[in-house]
């Protein structure tokens, strides 16, 4: 890899990347697209796409509607329906807090 990519989350966790797949094919929707895949310690995602593979393939995005849509290399526009998976990011209520710390 000629750079080294550093990724942050937005709860804070940074991680280092040095491995990647060139030339690497996905498939979408029936589709095999080539894509260079970068190796992160993850847990809970399948996949980051670059702003580069976004633009190139003229990807638009409908968060309200779960969304994806994508020009394939033929130029058809195909889209890609997500399931509805959300990701649940562990809370404690204010009550909860107070008692946790009287113990």
């Amino acid at each position: 890899m000629d750079v080294q990519l550093y990724v942050t989350t937005p709860l804070g966790s940074t991680y280092y990347a040095d491995v990647v797949f060139k030339n690497y094919t996905i498939k979408l929707e029936g589709r095999v697209l080539s894509i260079d895949l970068v190796q992160l310690d993850i847990q809970g995602l399948d996949v980051i796409l670059r702003m580069d593979w976004l633009t190139r393939h003229k990807v638009t995005i409908d968060c309200k509607r779960k969304l994806v849509t994508f020009s394939a290399p033929d130029d058809e526009r195909v889209t890609f329906k997500g399931n509805g998976h959300q990701v649940t990011i562990p809370t404690v209520l204010a009550m909860q807090a107070i008692k946790m710390l009287r113990k």
